[in-house]
């Protein structure tokens, strides 16, 4: 059970970062030929694939606390997730960007600030799944 969870969470990882893999390639693409038209457009051009990358990423947050909690396979929790947060894609991107603003600090900290941050990063995620399911 235990290396089927992990490989769960692996395939989920991967998944995860498709969205920004995918949308990457022709954001880059038309970045490029943006930048010497105008430099504004490609910045456009980037935010918008790193907003989409986001919505998609903010729609899957809660993937691996359903696996853990049901055992469920990454493509259901993939599913549950994206049922979970239908509705709710403000205030989870609102929790996804806490918790990247979480993180900051720990690029100037050589990953120090991790320490605690992350387990006030869990506690927060795993308060709102809480409130999502109806549950707290």
């Amino acid at each position: 059970r235990s290396l089927l969870l992990s490989l769960s969470y692996v395939v989920l990882a991967f998944i995860k970062l498709m969205p920004f893999v995918i949308l990457f390639f022709p954001a880059l693409f038309v970045g490029i030929i943006f930048v010497f038209i105008s430099p504004l457009l490609a910045l456009l051009v980037l935010l918008l694939w790193f907003l989409g990358g986001l919505w998609f990423y903010s729609r899957w947050y809660f993937t691996d606390y359903i696996i853990t909690e049901t055992s469920a396979n990454p493509f259901t929790a993939l599913g549950e997730s994206w049922s979970l947060t239908r509705g709710n894609q403000f205030a989870v991107w609102v929790l996804v960007l806490t918790a990247f603003i979480l993180h900051i600090p720990a690029f100037f900290t050589l990953g120090l600030s991790t320490i605690p941050t992350r387990s006030f990063d869990f506690t927060l995620r795993a308060t709102a799944y809480r409130q999502l399911k109806g549950e707290a």
